[in-house]
């Protein structure tokens, strides 16, 4: 019949379709279909056809209303879209089918976009839309699917859903209760299961709510969670349930009381195998940590075990660490706990990967200590003193194997270079240097022996040179730590008073029994030699100028192996005040570097005459005449005609003007005095292009100002002195003057770290300290030592042994060469390397020494307002 023709075009057609659809079906089997076809006729096909015909007729029906009938509102397509999403979850039989597969995503995503769109449109104002996702409780019943994660995905959808909608809108949705609930609640739904297919969607959801509340850290009340202090009994009671709600309304006030589940949660996601999800979930903890909170900060610290839980990751990663590990390797390796791998050129060691998941968790650790709130950051330090250094940095540094010092105190001092936060750095000198009795001059004996700073100090010069130069370097970073506590236990409680002064010198002031020394040398004729200008660099600057901050620049240095840092010097100046005069040197670099006294008037390019030096130097300090090192001054006095080598102070002037020439003067003479310490012969910068005086300068201005403002942010600490009248100089002191005496004997290693030590504690700006280390005339008590005697004994054994040793000027100049990587690479060893890089070293310490007196000097009367 023609219906059933009909019929069998329309499925002829069909399979047509179906066989481009699989191109993969057989001839033979097609056959078989349409025989098939043919003998069970066509009315069985036609139902399903026009099904399809008519489905396809409704979409464009539907289409062309969509094209002809007005649009829609925003709050009506999202009231669609949400309709289309319960009426599948009520509709679905079939519960294992992913949502993936069906249009939930779809619908979900576009009610994202809706919100979005209205959000923008009102500028941040509650619309319709999210009238009526907060009115109709759609994220609680989003919650609720989420939780029960029916069809499967549905958490991830939801979690996406929350994310979505708190991190676009404009204005905070947290205080209101149909957000902040059903949010808290999804909160508790996360990281219920190890290695969950949905971690990354759950922290994410976290960091986002956590982002969402440090911007307003007084929505964090809403996610504390009082704790139950109540009996089953005493709850039964009406007054005892209205106390409760006191106590939950109360529950900010009293953060101890408090869990705050979010952290919670972070900390459980923080311990995932992927590592994305383990640093999204540390960013996350960084942020509710450093709320902006009281109540949060209590509970985290009192009522949470957060802290514990960190310190114990720290001491758990420490405690892997190799004995074994070359002293080297802990040095250079570095690590960020944001970062994956090492910044080391190494890459494989062994013990080398649980070296960096330490350093990972301690460089966390430290910006946690630096970024949470002052609650929570104390009470970290204090679990990490309980747990880490008690019970794992005391043990090793106290321990007897030689080899196991060395790893040990290697780890220490990398721990002390990592640190930043002021807290963690204290606690760790407290660990280290104590805050107790005085230090043993006699370390090991019965009486201290466990005093472990006395240990360490006594390492420091140990027959283990590896040992010593590892705890050279440990006070040395201490020490860059500007923390009052080290230089007290160190250095300041021995020079605490006057003592070191000679009886009739005590209680006066430093300055000026320098000043009175000085001139007394003076009108006795002592010995004046002056500097040699090629020491002093080539141009001049002001001391207005040197007071400025300097400008941070790449890292110079004179001397392989030296990791002091340096910077550039400002040039700009204001009108008015004194200009600093910039030119090339003799090494083609743009230099400031003050050179030479200047008062308006005076004559341009004076230069000073060099008289020669005395073949075995004075063991009394030699008192220079004409000023090498200028401190301008800026005024309308003049220098007399035809005088330009000398310093012109009437005696009619305002005492406080004779004062300011007074302390100039002095100042030139002290920084002289410190460039001729050593005889001329043994000197090599005479043959170089440039002396490098120039970035000793810049590298003291770099390092003395920021050394002036930490120590004007020091508490009082309480004075504790030596017992007697007999002077001390401690046992820190005393084992640096020790080995700077034999700097001759040592291994160049050795003598460098110990002249950077030196030159680390002449930056403070203490008076006994200053005076004691770069001021040769203060008058001293008998057999008392000072930086000055030390160096100038030095100087008076080098002559002698210069005298012995033939062409020694010749070799000086060589050991130079090689050291500043300008000489031949291959040279035959020679048995006394070691003392012509010795006398090069000294010769680039007093230069340093010179540059420390001169900022210090620039910056104390810049301080004393004599600009």
């Amino acid at each position: 019949s023609t219906s059933n023709v009909l019929s069998l075009r329309i499925f002829v057609l069909f399979h047509v379709q179906v066989r481009s659809l699989c191109p993969f079906e057989p001839a033979s089997q097609s056959r078989d279909f349409l025989r098939q076809a043919g003998e069970l006729g066509g009315f069985i096909l036609i139902k399903p056809l026009i099904k399809i015909m008519f489905g396809r007729l409704a979409s464009f029906v539907q289409q062309a209303a969509e094209v002809l009938a007005p649009a829609a509102s925003l709050k009506e397509d999202f009231i669609h879209h949400w309709k289309s999403v319960a009426h599948f979850l009520v509709d679905q039989r079939d519960e294992r089918q992913p949502v993936q597969a069906t249009s939930v995503p779809d619908h979900l995503t576009a009610m994202i976009e809706l919100l979005s769109q209205e959000d923008k449109e009102n500028d941040g104002t509650t619309g319709p839309c999210m009238e009526y996702l907060l009115q109709h409780k759609i994220l609680e019943t989003l919650h609720t699917l989420g939780r029960a994660d029916r069809p499967p995905g549905m958490k991830q959808q939801v979690l996406r859903f929350f994310t979505s909608v708190i991190s676009r809108a404009k204005q905070p949705l947290l205080p209101n209760i149909h957000v902040h609930k059903p949010v808290n609640r999804l909160i508790h739904c996360c990281a219920d299961m190890r290695a969950s297919p949905t971690e990354t969607d759950e922290v994410q959801f976290l960091c986002t709510v956590a982002s969402n509340l440090k911007q307003h850290p007084h929505l964090a009340n809403v996610f504390l969670e009082q704790r139950p202090t109540t009996t089953a009994g005493e709850a039964t009671s009406a007054g005892t349930t209205k106390a409760s709600r006191d106590d939950a309304a109360a529950a900010a006030a009293d953060g101890s009381r408090s869990k705050f589940h979010l952290l919670s949660t972070l900390l459980e996601l923080s311990k995932s195998e992927d590592h994305r999800v383990s640093l999204k979930a540390c960013q996350g903890m960084l942020l509710c940590a450093s709320l902006d909170n009281e109540g949060v900060a209590q509970s985290i610290s009192y009522n949470s075990p957060f802290c514990q839980i960190m310190a114990d990751r720290v001491q758990s990663s420490f405690a892997s660490i190799p004995l074994d590990l070359p002293t080297q390797r802990v040095l250079s390796c570095t690590a960020k706990w944001g970062m994956v791998g090492s910044i080391d050129e190494e890459a494989h060691y062994e013990g080398r990967t649980e070296l960096l998941a330490w350093l990972s968790w301690i460089d966390f650790f430290d910006q946690l200590v630096l970024d949470a709130h002052p609650i929570v950051g104390t009470s970290l330090v204090e679990c990490l003193q309980e747990r880490f250094f008690k019970t794992q940095i005391e043990p090793r540094l106290s321990q007897m194997s030689e080899h196991g010092l060395v790893v040990a105190t290697a780890l220490v001092t990398k721990l002390v270079e990592v640190l930043r936060a002021p807290l963690l750095v204290h606690a760790l000198v407290l660990l280290l240097v104590g805050d107790g009795q005085l230090l043993s001059s006699s370390p090991g004996t019965a009486v201290d022996q466990q005093d472990l700073c006395s240990h360490l100090v006594s390492r420091c010069d140990h027959v283990n040179d590896e040992l010593s130069l590892v705890s050279l370097h440990l006070f040395t970073l201490l020490l860059q730590k500007n923390d009052a506590l080290i230089l007290y236990r160190l250095v300041l409680q021995f020079l605490n008073g006057d003592r070191h002064l000679k009886p009739d010198a005590r209680g006066k002031g430093h300055l000026a029994l320098s000043i009175a020394a000085a001139n007394s040398l003076q009108s006795n004729g002592a010995a004046i030699p002056t500097a040699n200008s090629s020491e002093r660099g080539t141009s001049t600057t002001s001391i207005s100028e040197l007071a400025t901050p300097p400008v941070p620049a790449s890292p110079t240095s004179q001397l392989p192996g030296s990791d002091r840092d340096s910077g550039t010097q400002s040039v700009a100046s204001d009108t008015g005040s004194p200009t600093l005069s910039v030119r090339a040197g003799d090494d083609g670099v743009q230099t400031a570097t003050p050179t030479s006294l200047s008062l308006p008037g005076s004559p341009a390019g004076s230069e000073p005459a060099t008289p020669s030096l005395p073949s075995t130097p004075s063991l009394t300090p030699s008192v220079p005449s004409t000023p090498v090192l200028g401190l301008a001054i800026v005024n309308d006095m003049q220098t007399p005609a035809g005088d330009s080598s000398s310093l012109y102070s009437p005696s009619d002037l305002e005492p406080r003007v004779q004062q300011l020439f007074a302390e100039r003067n002095h100042a030139e003479l002290v920084i002289n005095t410190l460039l001729t310490l050593l005889p001329e012969a043994v000197k090599t910068s005479l043959h170089m292009p440039s002396s490098g005086y120039d970035e000793y300068i810049r590298d003291a201005q770099s390092q003395v100002l920021p050394s002036f403002a930490a120590c004007d942010k020091w508490s009082p600490l309480d004075a504790t002195t030596p017992d007697g009248d007999k002077f001390s100089e401690g046992p820190f002191l005393q084992l640096l003057f020790n080995k700077l005496q034999r700097v001759l004997d040592q291994p160049y290693e050795i003598n460098l770290a110990v002249t950077g030590l030196l030159t680390r504690l002449a930056y403070f700006p203490q008076a006994n300290l200053h005076a004691y280390l770069l001021d040769p005339f203060i008058p001293l008590d008998e057999n008392v030592r000072s930086l000055h005697s030390v160096l100038q004994q030095i100087s008076a054994e080098l002559t002698l042994r210069a005298r012995r040793m033939p062409a020694f000027q010749d070799h000086v100049l060589m050991a130079r060469n090689r050291l500043s990587g300008t000489g031949p690479a291959e040279h035959e060893e020679m048995h006394s390397d070691h003392i012509y890089q010795a006398v090069v070293l000294l010769e680039e310490f007093c230069k340093e020494l010179a540059a420390v007196a001169f900022v210090k000097s620039a910056t104390y009367l810049q301080r004393s307002d004599v600009i």
